[in-house]
């Protein structure tokens, strides 16, 4: 039968994780004559990217630990230990790349929400370009979509991809097209399949569970846009420029 759980049924928590998150951070960033926080008032975008960098290369240390804590236990002859027996060291290991993956996350949101301030119709700096970590959040979203035309859109309705050749040749093929549009006199954007209707969404029925009706509008971009981010940084697999 179809699974339940994974992917598809961790879904309610990470809404619930990411809408708290997304609070604590506006929270901060209020005033501290509201309760916000002086360090937030005073904090600007270049420091933001600066301490970004800095949890990311404290990440990858984490996450070089626990590879080697795994490998530790793989490599262990132990004839009295069990397959599902947790090794301390490899949890320990574990927690701290979820700790410091958190600390990751925060910093990227809140990056996001100090070029708000400083960019966005606020204009508490004087200027408004229009900028809003929702726009953020649903720039990135949008360019997964594009980019991954067998996870989304009328072409996952087909199957799944073939092989890795094809996936790299449909996403190297989009981000020309990006590009593209992007050069003066350039055409128009290539659109975004929406996030429903996919292999995903197919994933969510089969579960039993489907999305809140708030979800995909909100807070999967910004999960989509967290995930690009963290992924593009720290494994290097791709560009998302």
């Amino acid at each position: 039968g179809a699974p339940r759980l994974g992917a598809c049924g961790s879904m309610k928590r990470d809404e619930a994780a990411l809408c708290d998150l997304l609070e604590v951070t506006r929270r901060v960033m209020l005033p501290a004559k509201d309760n916000g926080t002086f360090w937030c008032e005073g904090v600007s975008p270049l420091r933001m990217c600066e301490w970004a960098l800095s949890e990311l290369a404290e990440v990858e240390d984490e996450i070089k630990a626990a590879q080697a804590s795994l490998r530790k236990r793989h490599w262990t002859d132990d004839d009295d230990a069990r397959d599902d027996d947790v090794d301390p060291s490899f949890a320990e290991a574990t927690a701290r790349v979820q700790d410091e993956v958190g600390d990751l996350i925060f910093d990227v949101i809140m990056l996001a929400c100090v070029c708000e301030r400083d960019f966005g119709l606020s204009g508490s700096r004087g200027v408004n370009s229009g900028f809003t970590l929702a726009g953020a959040a649903a720039n990135a979203s949008a360019k997964v979509r594009r980019r991954c035309p067998y996870s989304f859109g009328p072409r996952s309705k087909l199957g799944p991809c073939p092989d890795r050749a094809t996936e790299e040749a449909a996403w190297a093929d989009v981000k020309a097209m990006e590009k593209a549009s992007r050069a003066p006199g350039g055409g128009p954007m290539p659109p975004a399949p929406p996030t429903r209707s996919s292999a995903w969404d197919r994933c969510v029925r089969r579960g039993g569970w489907m999305f809140a009706g708030s979800f995909d509008a909100a807070l999967l971009p910004v999960a989509v846009g967290i995930g690009a981010f963290a992924t593009g940084c720290v494994f290097g697999a791709r560009s998302w420029r």
